[in-house]
């Protein structure tokens, strides 16, 4: 047999019955044969790799669940599809944009993964003038005008308007949303929709903006609960991280769950159910988002075909830590 064939069969290229490339395949196993990654990007000009650079706090990452979840979803597509994950934990945008410029001229990467989608997000010059495929987690809209950028999604504001329904359904006059850094597209689309829901529903609400650590959930809860003005009864934290630093503040202020705050987390983890009491939480699964973020880059990179994807609405996993206003 040729080397010819031999090649044809090991790499999935037309060129050689499916018998010889059967037979071809277990010898190569029986010998322990894997391919040279490295020979194999050069020759197809492809690295074979995507890369996902996250701009956050190092504090505010460490005990996140949603970049655990979304890296996990993200490996399991990619692992099947003989791809690596490059990650890149850097401190701003401005870092983050340089690792894309080093990888796109290094061919370390065949397209991106993009996290935390801003207002007038500079990103998006930079994809342009580059060329280099990604797909956006979140939705700008300004992604719908670029040859080589695919994004997925979920309704904020659908989402949100099953939490504030919740909230009014229970009894609840006063509500507050304590949310993420303002200037993201999530943030901001929340904060929105949360105002939007609770004039609807003909309830007070009050919002405030943090950098998703639990030092700025315990801080921004306090707040509230000590200014001036009638206290909310029921509180929406953007996730588990800030939620947890809320439900210290409440405790220290002599305050009970939900007896007199009611709780809700935008993400859901093992510490949500094991808290007392156990928080109630969106049902929104991160793998999720990085199973149809990496199925996305795949398509868009061997075929250039754009697509904008959004999941289903999350549902409301009722807990312990929001009750009936009649309880209270």
């Amino acid at each position: 047999m040729s080397r010819g064939a031999v090649s044809f069969a090991l790499n999935d290229r037309p060129g050689v019955s499916e018998e010889t490339r059967a037979r071809v395949k277990d010898v190569a196993a029986r010998l322990g044969w894997t391919p040279n990654v490295a020979a194999r990007a050069l020759s197809a000009n492809r690295a074979h790799a995507v890369g996902l650079v996250i701009a956050r706090p190092t504090d505010a990452m460490a005990n996140e669940a949603f970049f655990l979840k979304l890296i996990a979803g993200l490996e399991g597509v990619l692992t099947a599809a003989s791809t690596s994950l490059v990650l890149q934990l850097v401190d701003d945008v401005e870092d983050e944009l340089s690792t894309y410029r080093r990888w796109w001229s290094e061919k370390r990467v065949d397209g991106v993964v993009i996290t935390d989608p801003r207002i007038d997000d500079p990103r998006y010059a930079t994809l342009r003038s580059l060329g280099l495929p990604a797909v956006v987690i979140g939705s700008t809209g300004q992604e719908a005008d670029l040859p080589t950028v695919s994004s997925v999604s979920i309704d904020d504001a659908a989402t949100t308007e099953v939490v504030v329904a919740h909230l009014a359904e229970l009894g609840h006059q006063v509500i507050a949303h304590i949310g993420g850094t303002s200037g993201l597209v999530h943030t901001d689309a929340r904060t929105a929709a949360f105002r939007s829901a609770a004039r609807k529903w003909k309830l007070k609400a009050r919002t405030v903006a943090t950098d998703f650590t639990e030092d700025a959930g315990d801080r921004s809860t306090a707040k509230l609960l000590s200014g001036s003005g009638t206290r909310p009864t029921a509180i929406l934290y953007d996730n588990e991280i800030l939620a947890l630093g809320g439900l210290v503040a409440i405790t220290r202020a002599g305050l009970r769950v939900p007896d007199d705050v009611a709780i809700v987390s935008w993400e859901d983890s093992p510490v949500c159910r094991v808290v007392s009491p156990p928080l109630t939480t969106l049902s929104r699964d991160p793998a999720l988002l990085g199973q149809a973020a990496a199925e996305l880059l795949i398509r868009l990179v061997d075929e250039r075909v754009c697509e904008h994807v959004t999941l289903d609405v999350p549902t409301l996993v009722v807990r312990g830590s929001t009750a009936p206003t009649a309880t209270r």
